[in-house]
């Protein structure tokens, strides 16, 4: 899934603009792409100084381009091939502001999970594409876990031909029913959605205090088999 050092020209040379500050980055020495795990965990939970601000850490698979394609009517239509991408600030929100749950039906999103999902991008279903009055489009992805979901929000830039992290948290089942599947009348995305609840552990109505630390003791018991 990852890239690899003969990806870097490639990349210096993707999107339909010139990206003066990727190609700054290689200059100064920074590295731009991401080869493996053990990077990835660095980049987002290290000291990742040796990075650029943003870097690519794989390409978008035929399914995922289809499947957004599909979703989007096809207005987003050029994506097979492009690359994922991840920035620094993006990364650094989700993982301050969504470790522990912020609202009701919310779950810790540990590191192993986040990895996970980054790991796992091409196999997520698409949920939603969002359109903003600045003309921005944002792509929800779908990806199971052990014990609810996480989802991450990314941006379809068709100017970069890339598909950029800008978020990333965990809901429950019922959270995701009532956000994703109930208000969405859509068949094509109610098929997805079900598939995505399928590969989905059942989970409890509602979140409390003692299982968000249930949760949150497991999360530190996963990160510890990981360093």
């Amino acid at each position: 899934m990852y890239l690899t050092y003969d990806d870097i020209f490639d990349y210096l040379k993707s999107g339909r603009r010139n990206n003066k500050n990727r190609l700054q980055a290689y200059y100064e020495g920074k590295r731009i792409i991401l080869t493996s795990k053990d990077e990835l965990r660095e980049f987002l939970y290290g000291n990742n100084d040796a990075y650029a601000d943003t870097v690519s850490f794989g390409k978008v698979s035929e399914r995922l381009a289809d499947e957004i394609r599909m979703i989007s009517d096809g207005v987003i239509d050029d994506l097979y091939g492009g690359y994922l991408e991840v920035e620094k600030g993006h990364a650094g929100h989700a993982i301050a502001n969504h470790t522990e749950p912020k609202e009701l039906d919310d779950l810790p999103l540990c590191e192993y999970e986040l990895l996970l999902a980054f790991e796992n991008t091409n196999d997520a279903k698409v949920l939603e594409v969002t359109k903003y009055i600045t003309g921005e489009r944002t792509v929800t992805l779908g990806i199971s876990s052990e014990d609810g979901h996480v989802i991450m929000i990314e941006t379809a830039s068709k100017s970069r031909g890339s598909l950029l992290f800008r978020n990333g948290w965990k809901i429950n089942n019922d959270k995701f029913a009532r956000n994703y599947l109930r208000s969405n009348p859509n068949s094509a995305v109610s098929e997805s959605l079900n598939s995505v609840r399928d590969g989905i552990a059942p989970y409890m109505d509602n979140v409390t205090k003692d299982v968000m630390d249930v949760n949150s003791e497991k999360c530190t018991r996963q990160e510890s088999n990981l360093h």
